[in-house]
């Protein structure tokens, strides 16, 4: 029973070495479209490094270790971000 213990917790390890050993140098977003501000742009790709946008066009020349990213039936839209607040809304727990 411990030699069987053992033996999966090599494989494991094993396996989590191997996933943490292959983290992607660039990012290849896949969308059905790219909206830059005033032109939607079908089937445009998004290719990031890091944190980093490094191209965004029709095709790319696909760098060695690139994560494929597949958002098809999805639109990407550049400086969106969520922030709202409500600054008016009153508490739950306010009484009268």
């Amino acid at each position: 029973m411990l030699l069987q213990y053992e033996v999966f917790t090599a494989m494991l390890l094993l396996v989590a070495a191997s996933v943490f050993a292959q983290v992607p140098a660039h990012y290849l977003l896949k969308t059905d479209s790219v909206f830059d501000g005033d032109t939607m742009h079908s089937w445009w790709q998004v290719l990031v490094k890091g944190n980093k946008i490094e191209a965004v066009c029709s095709h790319h020349i696909v760098p060695a270790n690139t994560l494929l990213i597949d958002l098809l039936g999805t639109t990407l839209m550049h400086s969106m971000m969520e922030g709202h607040s409500h600054l008016f809304l009153h508490p739950c727990n306010e009484t009268s």
